[in-house]
């Protein structure tokens, strides 16, 4: 195992995107009244120790979550504006299929 400066293990880059993605599946399967981080935790494979090192509450938790789905539209040339247009739409349409947002947004 490689080992930080100090004697300290390096940070895992596999944490952040397995605990985001694990509280979108639990808010899409349990909704928000019931998250867990137990749960969130036994999900991801982490510790809440983990958990709690990278964000100080489920709240920060949630904000890293809807981050995640907030992400900026990409940036699209296909040459055409009617191409733009279909291209945009497919982009749309893939966020919207995905049942993670509609649990976040409600």
């Amino acid at each position: 195992m490689a080992h930080a400066k100090g004697g300290g293990s390096l940070p895992d880059p596999t944490v952040l995107p397995r605990v985001i993605d694990a509280v979108l599946d639990e808010l899409a399967s349990s909704g928000r009244a019931r998250l867990s981080m137990d749960r969130i935790a036994q999900r991801a494979g982490v510790s809440k120790a983990t958990m709690y090192t990278r964000w100080d509450s489920k709240d920060d938790l949630l904000v890293a979550a809807y981050q995640r789905l907030s992400r900026p539209f990409p940036t699209l040339d296909t040459g055409t504006l009617a191409g733009d247009l279909d291209a945009l739409c497919e982009v749309v349409v893939a966020g919207a299929t995905d049942p993670r947002y509609a649990a976040v947004l409600t």
